[in-house]
């Protein structure tokens, strides 16, 4: 993975978590990015699932941080390592069991 994950990386973590909390959608979520010249990208994520409140409560708890109540969209932004810190998250939330091989300290 690069500093920042691929559309396609983040629509996968987050496709992995819905179905970790036991959501049976194909595609709970469609994931835009938008590039910014020289700063970190911007990542528009709505939620396409029927199951909107359980992903919402899943996703605000893994990224401290609340969403209104209806909500079906988020963007996540960030600079430096806390937006690659929050993907990470995402994809560790959605992959009980897994471990980065390169990690010493896990």
């Amino acid at each position: 993975m690069t500093q920042y994950p691929t559309q396609t990386e983040l629509l996968s973590y987050l496709t992995s978590l819905a179905g970790a909390t036991g959501d049976p959608t194909q595609v709970p979520f469609r994931v835009d990015v938008i590039p910014a010249h020289g700063k970190p990208p911007m990542y528009s994520v709505m939620i396409k699932s029927p199951h909107k409140d359980r992903l919402r409560q899943q996703i605000g708890s893994i990224l401290s941080r609340p969403f209104a109540l209806g909500a079906t969209s988020f963007m996540l932004t960030g600079n430096g390592s806390g937006l690659a810190d929050q993907a990470w998250a995402l994809r560790l939330a959605g992959a009980p069991g897994w471990r980065d091989p390169g990690c010493t300290e896990c």
